[in-house]
Order: structure tokens, then sequence, then C-alpha cells
């Protein structure tokens, strides 16, 4: 058993959210099954503070759903490989700076508890939160395994964005009108109009957004002036932090020992296409041109900016079931702990 505590960061979708009355609101076997359709929606509201909150809690990573597994593998063999396991509970629905600071108080306990800082193991957007967090305060982390981490650019999750995501039975719950309300996923996207085809479409110009008729505003009858004013906050504060996410860390001495986990074999595509010929409400998110990854996020977007000294292997896993690749994993673990971390 690992002496040293073990944070777990789990991916964008892939933490569960209760109501205020203690209710699974994402994402329970009823919505699962498409009897509780309710979008899970953020407010599209703002003030000085920020994106104004609703009542849902995060509760942790998804074990399953409906017995499906999500995280279940790995977070069974984490609970046994650790002294005290201990995934980070967050809303990522929210700006990534929110979650980053929920980051940070989570590790300080740990720190304070053990006398020491702990390792972390990122999954996807998880590892954003945690390459923010490193940034400011590499002393509370041991050492990072970053797992299909979408550090480059990419329009993966615009199909989410653009026509929502179907859960199980459910078309509802993350439906277009849900995905709009977030302002995390925006943080995905490049800067200008890369990786895109067939259109002039920036994607931090909340404008363009409607003028492409993109996610929420493909529909003529919704009134866009609330999602207008929406977008621009969320994208502002979106392209600030993919700003700081493009950004080489300002003291790569600092860091921890950090390790990479890349899916291979699947192809990741990098390009949207307007009128493309898998076209979704205009929009093509499926058949542009792709390069080698995990289906979601290609092998180099998978590393952090700078030279940096790390570790890294690949695993032909897909993109949300790679940290079932344990060996690869417990491998990739294993070398921090000998480097120190």
């Amino acid at each position: 058993m690992d002496d040293a505590p073990l944070v777990f960061v789990h991916g964008i979708l892939g933490g569960r959210m209760l109501d205020g009355a203690g209710r699974l609101r994402w994402i329970s076997p009823l919505q699962a099954l498409g009897i509780d359709r309710r979008p899970l929606t953020s407010p599209i509201t703002w003030s000085e503070a920020g994106q104004d909150r609703d009542d849902l809690v995060p509760d942790g990573p998804l074990d399953a759903v409906l017995g499906v597994p999500v995280y279940r593998r790995f977070l069974r063999w984490a609970a046994a490989r650790s002294c005290d396991f201990q995934p980070l509970a967050y809303d990522w629905r929210r700006d990534l700076p929110e979650s980053v600071e929920r980051l940070r108080v989570h590790l300080q306990a740990l720190a304070d508890r053990h006398g020491r800082p702990a390792r972390l193991v990122a999954h996807s957007m998880g590892g954003l939160v945690s390459w923010l967090l490193l940034r400011e305060h590499p002393h509370l982390v041991s050492g990072v395994l970053f797992v299909g981490v979408p550090f480059g650019p990419g329009i993966s999750f615009g199909g989410g964005m653009h026509a929502g995501h179907r859960m199980g039975l459910n078309s509802r719950i993350a439906d277009v009108v849900a995905h709009g309300s977030w302002t995390a996923p925006h943080a995905f996207f490049p800067a200008g109009d890369a990786q895109v085809q067939g259109a002039d479409h920036s994607w931090y110009d909340a404008s363009s957004w409607q003028r492409q008729g993109l996610g929420v505003f493909a529909d003529p009858d919704r009134d866009p002036e609330p999602w207008l004013a929406h977008l621009r906050r969320a994208l502002e504060a979106s392209a600030t932090t993919r700003a700081r996410l493009d950004e080489p860390h300002p003291n790569p001495e600092s860091l921890p020992p950090l390790a990479v986990l890349s899916g291979v074999g699947n192809g990741s595509v990098q390009a949207a296409i307007k009128g493309g010929p898998a076209s979704v409400r205009g929009w093509d998110f499926r058949s542009g041109p792709s390069i080698d990854g995990d289906g979601s996020v290609s092998v180099p977007s998978t590393f952090p900016p700078g030279d940096l000294e790390l570790q890294s292997a690949t695993s032909t896993v897909a993109h949300q079931q790679l940290l079932d690749d344990l060996p690869a994993v417990e491998a990739l673990l294993s070398g921090l702990v000998a480097r120190g971390g």
C-alpha cells in the first residue's frame, strides 16, 4: 500500500451531482432511462463574482451508471492501493478557476493531515484543473499522472456544445441548452478561427456563435439576447483560462515528477466543418481530418506545454476508459514514486 495520500480529479461529465435535498441529479437510473428528463442546466445569469449558482452539490466521481462502469475499476483499485484515497468533488460545469480553488483547499487539508503533499491522478478536464493548480501551488503535490488530458486546444467537445449529448436513453438531460449553460467546456476550444473549415468562425466570439448558428443559436425561435449575454461572459472567462493553459509553466524547476498516459489507435478529429457530410444542424464535428489519439484527444495534445522532463506511456483504450488500463496506470504511478513523487 502506498503511504502517500492519493487524489483523483475526474473529467467533464464524470462527477456525481446532488440536488438540495441530497437526491442524485447526475446521473441517476431514472435519468439514464429517460424517465427524469430535466436538463442539467446552470444559471445563465452572472454577477461581478461570476456565474450565478444553482442548488446542485458535487459528490465525487461517477462509479457506474445502470451498472455500466464509468470510473469503477480505477476507483476500487486506487482505494486499495493508497493509505488515503480522496477523490475531488467539484462542479465540472463551472469556470475552471473555481475548480482549481476547490482542489487547492482539498490538497491543503490533506497536506495538513498527513504532513506531506498528495499525489494526483487527473483524467481529461481534471488534468486542466490540476495543471492550473500547479502554476500557483506546486508544493501541494508530490507527483501527477495526467491521463488523456486535452492540454492542446481542440473541438472534440464541440459536437455536444452544438447538439447535446445523449446519456443512455435520455436525450434531454445533457441537451444543447444544458451544454450552452456550462462555462467550463469553452476552455477546450482553440483561439481564433483554428480548427474550422467552411466558415469564418471565432470560438471565443459570442456573436460568431450566433452568426454561424452554433449551439443554442441553431434554433431560430429561441430568444438570443440572454444567451448572448451569458456566452460573452463565459467566453471571456474561458479565453483567459485557455491562454494560461497554453503558456509554459512559469517555474518548471518547482514542478513535482510528472507522467502522461496517452491513448492511441483512435482517430481524434481536428476540425469542425460547416455543411460537412455528417452535419447535424448545419455543422459536422465527425468527418474532419483526424490524427492519432484516444478518439477525443490527439496524442500531441496530451502533453503539457513547454520542454518538461516527464515519463510517458500509451494505451489503446479509448478516452473515457483510459483509466481501465490499470497496468499502465500502475507502471506510471510507480515511476513517479521512484522519481521522488
